[in-house]
């Protein structure tokens, strides 16, 4: 589905504005407000999983660096893999606990490889040698949109069965606006609560950030139901390696 679909919806079907000389709300504002909606959309429910795109999920490896960042795109990270291995996921303290030397240890072939995540950046329990530059990390992600929406031919990146639920964000957005012909607080308040209902709640950057950097084998999303699950690490479960 194209953005001036949904466009044409939201126009005709909720908000009649419909009088191209005299719209209440711009192409170009609708427009923001679908990026917009969409970025949330993934934000609360992870619906664009990518495991091949090179910006997002894969890193090249460089000869004596451990630490790598990754696209800020980048919402969750599920497996990380090197040479066809997954990787075992590690806090900074497990790695310090287990892999005493791991600031200076050097070479990745043949030996068990971990790693923790700080911030926006995966930390590798050994430095990668000369012989294995230009190998790769591939990441196993969910993500933001990969750009914002410029033009209302464009297509949404999210599933097409979740696409329609966009509008809600936008009505939310349209009755807020401060102009006494549309401003409807109610309305706004409403649409708000449909489109979370169908999306979750929105996730906080502390909660995100401890959902990146967690060990733990699933994480819980505040005040809703969903509950991803996570591979099992030997720290989480350290009686069962």
């Amino acid at each position: 589905m194209r953005v001036r679909d949904l466009v044409s919806i939201v126009r005709e079907d909720y908000l009649n504005d419909v009088k191209a000389q005299k719209y209440l709300h711009s192409d170009a504002s609708l427009l923001r407000k679908f990026s917009e909606a969409e970025k949330q959309a993934c934000s609360r429910a992870d619906l664009i999983f990518d495991s091949t795109t090179s910006e997002f999920s894969r890193i090249t490896l460089v000869s004596g660096v451990s630490a790598y960042n990754f696209s800020n795109k980048v919402i969750s990270i599920g497996d990380v893999v090197y040479a066809s291995k997954v990787l075992v996921k590690r806090s900074r303290d497990g790695l310090d606990r287990d892999f005493p030397f791991w600031r200076t240890d050097a070479g990745l072939t043949n030996f068990d490889i971990s790693y923790s995540i700080s911030g926006r950046t995966i930390q590798l329990n050994r430095i990668p040698a000369d012989v294995e530059a230009g190998t790769y990390l591939y990441l196993e992600i969910y993500r933001l949109p990969s750009v914002s929406l410029q033009d209302l031919n464009q297509e949404f990146e999210i599933p097409e069965e979740h696409q329609r639920s966009l509008i809600y964000w936008v009505l939310h957005e349209c009755y807020k606006k401060q102009d006494s012909d549309i401003f409807d607080q109610e309305k706004a308040d409403y649409f708000l609560a449909r489109f979370t209902q169908e999306f979750g709640r929105p996730i906080s950057a502390i909660q995100r950030q401890h959902n990146l950097e967690s060990t733990a084998t699933c994480q819980i999303f505040p005040e809703t139901s969903r509950i991803r699950r996570m591979r099992v690490t030997a720290e989480d479960n350290p009686n069962e390696w």
